[in-house]
């Protein structure tokens, strides 16, 4: 299967890991893709692996109790992980909802 081009990374990743992407749009320079929590871990894989994103930039953690629009969440807490791609020149943003208000977890990437 042939790599994707800039914001066809959302594209791609269900063809390898169905269910895995909730949605998608671009910000800026960034593709944003919202996943799946059981999926996190897998996404990640296929992101260094097989699209060549060999670089974590960033995480971050988002707490939406505060937000007027909380009650639209999914749940309380987001992780957002931003990788980068040398080659292409490529950043992706991956945005989590964490499951479980009372004892938030995800796996480990």
């Amino acid at each position: 299967m042939q790599m994707p081009e800039k914001f066809k990374y959302a594209d791609y990743l269900p063809q390898t890991l169905p269910g895995a992407v909730k949605k998608s749009y671009p910000i800026f320079a960034n593709e944003v893709i919202e996943v799946e929590p059981a999926k996190l871990r897998e996404v990640c894989r296929i992101l260094k692996k097989e699209c060549g994103f060999a670089m974590l930039l960033d995480i971050s953690a988002i707490d939406w109790l505060k937000h007027p629009k909380f009650k639209d969440r999914p749940s309380r807490f987001e992780l957002d992980y931003f990788f980068f791609n040398f080659t292409k020149n490529h950043r992706v943003q991956l945005k989590v909802a964490v499951p479980g208000d009372e004892k938030p977890e995800l796996d480990s990437i």
